[in-house]
């Protein structure tokens, strides 16, 4: 049995929701919007599963219930929008199944709304019902579990029963197949996963992936050992000028820098090498007045590695000012990372494996001197 429970949303509708610890956001499936009534506002958040990705174009605000009344209510803030939720209310613990063990004596399950429908709702980690456990049961291995949230019990696990049903609740796995289609399988398992460029070579580049390679290999050249690449600019829309929102974060990291020596000087490090490496130059001050639209100030801070305790300055190129930033004047090019699965396995190919690395590899490929204005910094 899965963990479902029966809540009341938004004091007006019943429904079942699914606690789903591998869920990070909250789902709900649109027939239960369409009977609440409720309009979200639009969005645009990719959904990542063991079946696939799918798109949510809504999101909306909703308050969960305990379906018996009660004042304890859990807000969910962002509860995204989708078509359906393949997961059936039949998967809930009758409660008269309970009486069987002694550890379930005092469980109080909810009554269901009803059997046989779809669910409608995912809760997710964002939620308390997800995290927070008041009380807890628990059994042998082949017993069931229980554990008491602020809307109820919510009891889940095996039940001693043989599985009546051919249908069992594994929800990514979406094809049957004979075992005459194995070879079939496994061949587009090394196509997907193992040849990279082979099977990126069938697909077909957007027409702005196309533009990108060409503008690429039309203007790049190769100067005294280092690549010289143009900036890849969708049009020649004029960039607005950000000097005062450049100013306001540079304001903000200083006051940082004067409450702590110690990331002062790590910082201040940093951005000096830039210079004293010739990875950055003073812009002359007869370009400091420039006003075509070609300029644009990256606002910086630091972020601290996890595993090396270090402080990393990052420029921030998603910075918006007047709606726009640098990033949305770009064009992002294809894909071409390599698979994980497939660099894992050939590093295993041989019996020594080499590893390489260039070293501050992004400071290696130099930017003509039409475009450095759109990357200065104070």
């Amino acid at each position: 049995m899965l963990k479902l429970i029966p809540v009341m949303v938004n004091g007006t509708c019943t429904t079942v929701g699914l606690i789903d610890g591998g869920a990070a956001p909250t789902l709900a499936a649109r027939s239960l919007i369409d009977r609440l009534g409720v309009t979200g506002k639009p969005c645009n958040q990719t959904m990542v599963t063991e079946a696939g990705t799918f798109a949510c174009k809504e999101v909306v605000q909703l308050t969960l219930g305990n379906i018996n009344g009660g004042e304890e209510e859990e807000r969910v803030k962002e509860v995204f929008v989708t078509g359906k939720i393949n997961v059936l209310t039949d998967y809930i613990m009758p409660s008269d199944r309970l009486k069987r063990w002694p550890h379930m004596a005092d469980v109080d399950l909810q009554s269901v709304p009803t059997y046989h429908e779809q669910v409608q709702l995912v809760i997710g980690l964002d939620t308390t019902l997800n995290r927070i456990i008041l009380e807890q049961r628990h059994g042998t291995a082949n017993e069931p579990s229980a554990y008491l949230t602020k809307l109820g019990w919510v009891a889940f696990g095996p039940t001693g029963d043989r599985c009546a049903s051919e249908v069992s609740p594994v929800h990514h796995v979406h094809r049957k197949f004979d075992p005459q289609d194995l070879t079939e399988l496994l061949q587009s398992h090394f196509n997907r996963d193992f040849f990279e460029k082979e099977s990126l070579s069938r697909l077909e580049d957007s027409l702005e992936d196309k533009r990108f390679l060409a503008t690429l290999n039309n203007t790049t050249q190769h100067r005294h050992g280092k690549y010289v690449a143009k900036l890849p600019f969708k049009d020649f829309t004029p960039l607005p000028d950000n000097m005062n929102m450049a100013i306001r974060r540079a304001r903000s990291l200083k006051r940082r820098l004067e409450n702590d020596e110690a990331y002062n000087t790590s910082y201040v490090a940093q951005m000096e090498k830039y210079t004293d490496k010739g990875y950055a130059e003073r812009v002359p001050v007869s370009q400091l007045d420039r006003k075509d639209g070609r300029v644009w100030l990256m606002p910086h801070h630091s972020v601290r590695h996890p595993v090396k305790q270090k402080d990393l300055v990052i420029f921030d190129l998603k910075a918006r000012h007047r709606g726009t930033s640098l990033n949305e004047h770009l064009m992002q090019g294809p894909d071409l990372t390599n698979s994980l699965t497939g660099v894992l396995l050939r590093f295993r190919e041989g019996q020594h494996a080499i590893p390489a690395d260039v070293q501050e590899m992004f400071h290696q490929v130099k930017v003509p001197e039409e475009n450095r204005d759109c990357l200065r910094y104070l």
